[in-house]
């Protein structure tokens, strides 16, 4: 198992530039994961779970329901989920993700990219 340290970044804590760099050139590359996309969608309400350094992402969008947070799909964003340049780690870093917010939030409704695999 690799050594990973996962963050629970707020959309201002975000380093937009290396965002939306593992956004444009990651594996599985999509144009409802960059940062200006995702405002425009989210009000600037989204944040995101980033491992390490920038090296694999995940944008989430948390809402509340009688103050029980929660994991919801921002409006027109067809898929979204992990993000990695690096293919070798991605299943890896997917099961990070996912025992993370399965252990964090009482729901979690969001569709993925086809390569996230759940744990």
């Amino acid at each position: 198992m690799l050594k990973c340290r996962l963050k629970h970044l707020k959309r201002e804590d975000i380093d937009v530039k290396k965002w939306d760099d593992i956004i444009k050139n990651a594996v599985q590359s999509r144009i409802y994961a960059f940062g200006w996309y995702l405002d425009a969608m989210t009000d600037g309400k989204w944040s995101a779970l980033v491992i390490d350094d920038y090296v694999s992402v995940f944008p989430i969008l948390v809402k509340n329901i009688f103050f029980i947070p929660y994991v919801t799909h921002p409006f027109l964003c067809q898929q979204l989920g992990l993000f990695s340049k690096n293919h070798v780690i991605f299943e890896e870093h997917s099961k990070i993700i996912s025992k993370y917010l399965t252990t964090r939030f009482l729901k979690t409704d969001t569709t993925v990219n086809c390569t996230f695999v759940s744990g």
